[in-house]
């Protein structure tokens, strides 16, 4: 079958593309559809969503979607899956950028037997003879390193459009490499209740410390009182008033109330379920008095 084939300069030299190629880079992005398709399935579990969109004037949009991904758990499975993604997608478009038609079997366009067609040149004026590399998983390693702002060298773009679609890649693994910054910046944050531990936990560390220094002004006192044998950091003379002020501090840090060591959400969470609490109690109260009042009435109709 007959095909058509369109010639460009690249930097001089003469690259070939057949029509086909173009149209399969021109169908392929339609892979954009996964996008909305991870967006639905990132609000698909949540019920009565556009009621709530109303109500709470929020959008359940890819912005949204992009958030809630980014704040779970799983946001490393989905990093690792955009990026394959990305990896296949870009290197599917850089080796049909870098294939010159020129050097494939079967008709080729007229201007193929030139000789900017065949030998190519660099931007340092070095020359060497064109090779299609069709191998995908090369093309992938490029796009790989590239992503990856590694750049061993060892493959370099020679087209227009293989340079464009790598720049493309470029900006697009500096921004996955920012987002792993901040999901794990998110996931490995102390969470509330964590972080409340964590002071309660140095409460009950500075009550430790204040009985060891205790002990050790107990110790020096009857030391000197009995005239014993002193090392010679108990012989300075400043040592009682080194051991009381540690005391002092490890006191003040262990008189702390565990209501004051929690965070703000933590507080106002429990203020909430306190408010919630009670408000049930008080329904409940009102509920009896109401049912006694009307069954005292009933009573008395009765009588």
């Amino acid at each position: 079958g007959g095909t058509y084939e369109f010639a460009a300069y690249s930097f001089g030299n003469l690259v070939s593309y057949r029509i086909e190629a173009v149209l399969c880079v021109i169908n392929i992005m339609r892979c954009y559809l996964c996008w909305w398709i991870f967006v639905q399935f990132m609000v698909s579990d949540f019920p009565m969503r556009h009621t709530v969109q109303n109500l709470v004037s929020i959008e359940f949009g890819s912005l949204w979607a992009l958030k809630r991904a980014m704040n779970s758990w799983s946001a490393g499975v989905y990093l690792l899956g955009a990026m394959l993604l990305l990896i296949v997608f870009f290197g599917y478009i850089y080796r049909l950028s870098e294939i010159s038609a020129c050097l494939l079997p079967g008709e080729k366009h007229w201007k193929c037997d030139w000789d900017q067609a065949k030998v190519w040149k660099t931007a340092t004026g070095n020359e060497f003879v064109k090779e299609n590399d069709v191998y995908i998983l090369n093309s992938m390693w490029f796009i790989f390193i590239t992503m990856t702002t590694v750049g061993y060298g060892d493959i370099s773009p020679d087209t227009n459009f293989g340079r464009f679609f790598s720049v493309l890649a470029c900006f697009l693994g500096i921004l996955l490499a920012s987002l792993i910054t901040a999901t794990l910046n998110v996931l490995l944050r102390f969470t509330p209740a964590e972080d409340s531990g964590i002071h309660v936990m140095y409460r009950e560390m500075a009550r430790i410390k204040m009985k060891e220094h205790a002990a050790d002004i107990i110790c020096l006192w009857w030391r000197r009182r009995r005239g014993g044998r002193l090392s010679r950091m108990q012989m300075r003379p400043d040592v009682m008033h080194e051991l009381t002020t540690k005391f002092n501090r490890e006191r003040n840090k262990s008189n702390v109330e565990v209501d004051d060591l929690v965070s703000m959400s933590v507080k106002i969470e429990k203020i909430y379920n306190m408010t919630r609490s009670a408000e049930l109690n008080i329904g409940k109260v009102t509920q009896e008095l109401w049912g006694s009042e009307e069954t005292w009435e009933e009573e008395e109709e009765e009588e």
